[in-house]
C-alpha cells in the first residue's frame, strides 16, 4: 500500500522544531523525543479521553496540541511526554470508539 503524508514544520527564534501543518491541518506543537500522535473526529470529550488515560497510568503531559480541519472534521492531537508512551496505554487509547488510530512518536532533539 502507498500513502502520501504531508507535514510542514518550522524552528522559531527559540531554536526548537514546531510542526505546524499534518495532513492539511493546522497546528503549532513543539517537537519532543517522547509524542503521541492520534487522529479522530472533531468531537468533545477527546482532550478528557487523552489526559484521563494519561493521568489514570502515570503518563505526564509536557504539552498537548490539537488541530481540526473543520468543525467536525478530522482532528489531530499532538502531546508532548516526559517519557516513552508504554504500549499498554496506547492499547487503550487505541480502544476507545472515538480514536480513529493512535501511534507513539520518537525523535532525536536532545533533552
Amino acid at each position: 500500500e502507498h500513502r502520501t503524508r504531508s507535514i510542514a514544520g518550522t524552528c522559531f527564534s527559540d531554536g526548537k522544531p514546531r510542526f505546524i501543518q499534518i495532513k492539511g491541518i493546522n497546528l503549532d506543537a513543539e517537537v519532543g523525543q517522547h509524542m503521541l500522535y492520534t487522529t479522530n473526529a472533531d468531537a468533545p470529550g477527546i482532550i478528557g479521553l487523552l489526559g484521563t488515560v494519561c493521568g489514570e497510568n502515570g503518563v505526564n503531559i509536557a504539552n498537548f496540541q490539537l488541530g481540526r480541519n473543520r468543525p467536525g472534521g478530522d482532528a489531530i492531537a499532538l502531546l508532548y511526554l516526559d517519557a516513552p508512551f508504554p504500549e499498554n496505554v496506547l492499547e487503550q487509547v487505541r480502544a476507545h470508539k472515538s480514536i480513529d488510530s493512535a501511534k507513539r512518536l520518537h525523535f532525536d532533539v536532545g533533552a
